[in-house]
């Protein structure tokens, strides 16, 4: 190489750097800057870089309410890397030195891990983490979800040999599983809500139970806000009926907000390992971690058709049977005028049987009563169990003590209570009120019209009837009698329970 005598010579400065390697799945780290140099933009390596973007989510008239997020993830190990460091001083006329860095390959290198982190922020829902920011009632074990995508890390501290990659985002299948205090297996679906998402708009709404409650007029989202849960579309009945529970009843109306046509979620992730790594320099100072912190934004953006936005809505109000299930395959009741509903986890309705109803009825101003009424469903997710409340009225069992003449075999035949006097017996007679009505038997019969075997039709015991009350069976004639049994006045049953 000639040297022009007297040229100054450039010097260089090779040292190592520690930090982490990120990649993306479903999205990109940004590796590459541009600067600018005298009025142009030039491109310059990231030699460690702390930001990137997933690719972005479009809410599309053929997407649900809840928007799978599935493989959204980043990965992470702990490496080296030379940085040389080449500055050229001016050739005079010139002025300025310039300056060049180059990094060298990543080399893995050994780590103790210590945290390993990710959460994530809306760019102005406050109300973006379950079940933190709703006051909700949970198992300890529930996983936080944010915006109703549940995020996970390997964060499993101690020491990880070279080259030991690490994951940590959204989860993987966008169905996470766990298990309760309980020792059940859960499954909480992980996807963006779009009520969370989308926040803005403004909306009255008829909430959950508005029937049972005798909910009349609607309410304002901005004033109670609109639920986005509990959303339990698949729920089956004891019968394999559907009976969904949806978190509102029906959208009354809405004025969606045309500017917030798409929205910012931001995660950060964290890296956490232990300082001994490198040695330290007289000169440099102790070693540092250059990226333990990465950034990954995505755009969220929803339908630009109102028509579409509605659609949206509708997808999680009741009223309107979004599911398109068949009539005939719904639960009594079904969409529409369905029992009062308890959710564990939401309303102030824990994990153990409720005692009295949800504060929902204190949230939305119903007179109706608090405590619990014959028929009120509870339904515990962590158990997936469905129940009715049976109430203290309702026969449970029925004993012949009369089994009466010339009788046939019948269903569903309405009993009545009576009581057996002699006429010169009538004037001491009290009637007790509220009157007992509406308890439903079949009978079996044998050849010679006695009744020979009573059972209670299957969630019709009947209302205000008292342990030891006896009823008349119609027909025959008239004289069969049966005693009613109720063993337990207040509980919780796996059979249906009329209201009515």
């Amino acid at each position: 190489m000639t040297q022009t005598p007297g040229a100054p010579q450039p010097i260089v400065i090779t040292t190592v750097e520690y930090g982490i390697s990120w990649g993306a799945s479903n999205g990109s780290i940004v590796t590459i800057d541009n600067i600018e140099v005298g009025g142009v933009a030039t491109p310059v390596v990231i030699g460690w870089p702390t930001r990137g973007s997933f690719n972005s989510v479009n809410y599309s008239n053929d997407i649900d309410f809840i928007y799978d997020v599935v493989n959204q993830f980043v990965t992470a190990t702990f490496v080296s890397r030379t940085k040389t460091t080449v500055t050229t001083p001016p050739t005079p006329p010139a002025t300025g030195s310039t300056t060049t860095i180059t990094y060298g390959p990543p080399i893995p290198l050994p780590y103790t891990l210590i945290n390993f982190t990710v959460n994530s922020v809306h760019e102005s829902n406050n109300r973006w983490i379950y079940p933190d920011d709703y006051n909700a009632i949970v198992d300890v074990n529930y996983p936080k979800q944010y915006g109703g995508v549940v995020l996970f890390s390997e964060n499993d501290p101690g020491d990880k040999d070279a080259g030991t990659i690490l994951e940590a985002g959204c989860d993987k299948d966008a169905r996470y599983t766990f298990t309760d205090t309980q020792g059940n297996e859960q499954t909480v679906v992980s996807g963006y809500n779009y009520f969370e998402c989308f926040e803005k708009g403004e909306y009255r709404y008829k909430p959950r139970n508005s029937v049972a409650l005798s909910l009349l007029g609607d309410y304002d989202a901005k004033e109670i806000i609109i639920p986005s849960r509990p959303y339990y579309k698949d729920l089956t009945d004891e019968k394999g009926k559907h009976a969904p529970i949806y978190p509102i009843d029906i959208i009354s109306s809405f004025n969606v907000d045309l500017d917030q046509q798409s929205v910012t979620v931001t995660y950060t992730f964290n890296f956490e390992i232990s300082n001994d790594f490198g040695v330290d320099d007289p000169f440099l100072g102790p070693t540092v971690l250059q990226n333990p912190t990465l950034t990954m934004t995505q755009t969220i953006t929803q339908p630009e058709s109102v028509s579409e936005r509605l659609e949206k809505l509708l997808d999680v109000s009741s009223y309107v049977n979004p599911d398109d299930f068949p009539i005939d395959s719904l639960a009594p009741g079904y969409t529409i005028d369905y029992p009062y509903t308890m959710v564990s986890g939401f309303d102030g309705i824990g994990t153990d049987p409720p005692k009295e109803r949800g504060t929902d009825i204190e949230r939305y101003g119903s007179r109706e009563p608090q405590t619990l009424q014959r028929g009120d469903v509870w339904y515990n997710p962590a158990t997936d169990q469905r129940k009715y409340w049976k109430g203290p009225d309702m026969a449970d069992n029925v004993k012949i003590v009369n089994r009466g003449n010339n009788y046939r075999s019948e269903k569903n035949i309405q009993v009545f209570a009576t009581i057996d006097v002699t006429p010169e017996d009538t004037e001491d007679v009290e009637i007790r009120t509220p009157v007992p009505y509406g308890l439903y038997v079949d009978i079996t019969t044998d050849s010679n019209g006695q009744i020979t075997s009573a059972s209670i039709v299957e969630g019709e015991g009947g209302h205000n009837f008292q342990n030891g009350d006896i009823v008349a069976v119609p027909g025959g004639n008239g004289n069969g009698r049966l005693e009613v049994q109720i063993s337990d006045p207040n509980r919780w049953v796996n059979f249906y329970v009329s209201r009515n």
